[in-house]
């Protein structure tokens, strides 16, 4: 990652951008490796002939409590990290549980939340099956602190996040210091929720903007030069929709402050990128790829 901050307007020069992205898409692999396979990690640590920062994002997404392939995607975010000591970042796109096998479903998910932790799973963007169990279930169970995960969906409106909130467990986003350098995470949820959920899940999220406009409002925000309501040398989205949602174009963009997007929702690999030129990474689901 690049040393340089963003600009007071809030960008930064194309080619410190340029060097975010890459590495942090880089620094893991060939991006859909096959878990049970997953290559080898070309950056590392610290460039100090040109002050680049490598922090290394693993992202696994709609693992769905897949529990039997856990002990493989350990090996995948130990891999990650053994490349990159200390400045690696375990990260899920949504739907790490819920619409799970028995193994894992029996106990409520439990054992994949144990799991989660055992890999360092502290980010996570909120999936429409995190809900299958009710929207209070989630939070007052799944999102409980006590796990470890920071759930993240920025278009859950503001109330609803609120101390009084039914996801008060919810946040827009949260900031890693890796490396030196300070990563935002920023989630949302699919528009789409009223077609994959009941209507009162659907009431109980309580969902009030679009994905790309609420990863865009609070990418801007911590792109803004002002300390004061949070700032980050990059942003990630973490999007539980399917990648095509992300590279939109027009009012549906993405704008150039957010730096990587991991997608989800619809188990498909696929690479692509932002109007603005940031890659967008869909990494399958079940734990058989990684990104």
């Amino acid at each position: 990652m690049q040393s340089g901050r963003r600009t007071k307007a809030g960008r930064r020069p194309w080619a410190a951008i340029a060097g975010i992205t890459f590495l942090l898409v880089g620094a893991f692999a060939v991006p859909h490796a096959s878990a049970s396979n997953p290559g080898t990690v070309p950056f590392s640590g610290t460039d100090a002939a040109t002050g680049e920062r490598t922090v290394t994002i693993a992202d696994i997404t709609d693992f769905h409590g897949h529990i039997e392939r856990g002990e493989t995607n350990a090996a995948g975010f130990a891999l990650a990290d053994a490349h990159n000591p200390g400045n690696m970042v375990p990260v899920s796109a949504g739907d790490l549980v819920g619409g799970s096998p028995y193994e894992s479903a029996f106990e409520k998910d439990k054992p994949t939340l144990d799991m989660a932790k055992a890999w360092g799973l502290t980010v996570s963007a909120v999936g429409n099956h995190e809900f299958d169990r009710g929207v209070e279930d989630f939070n007052d169970r799944i999102a409980d602190p006590a796990n470890g995960i920071d759930w993240l969906s920025a278009n859950v409106s503001a109330a609803n996040k609120s101390s009084n909130g039914l996801l008060n467990h919810v946040k827009d986003y949260t900031i890693r210091t890796v490396n030196g350098k300070r990563v935002a995470f920023v989630g949302a949820l699919t528009d789409a929720l009223g077609t994959v959920a009941t209507p009162k899940i659907t009431r109980d999220a309580d969902l009030d903007e679009t994905a790309v406009h609420a990863i865009n409002r609070v990418a801007d925000q911590l792109s803004d030069g002002d300390e004061a309501n949070g700032e980050a040398d990059a942003v990630v989205a973490l999007i539980h929709a399917d990648a095509s949602a992300a590279a939109g174009t027009g009012a549906a963009a993405l704008d150039r402050n957010v730096d990587l997007v991991y997608a989800g929702h619809s188990h498909a690999l696929k690479r692509m990128r932002t109007a603005a030129g940031a890659p967008v990474i869909e990494a399958g689901s079940f734990g058989r790829d990684m990104a």
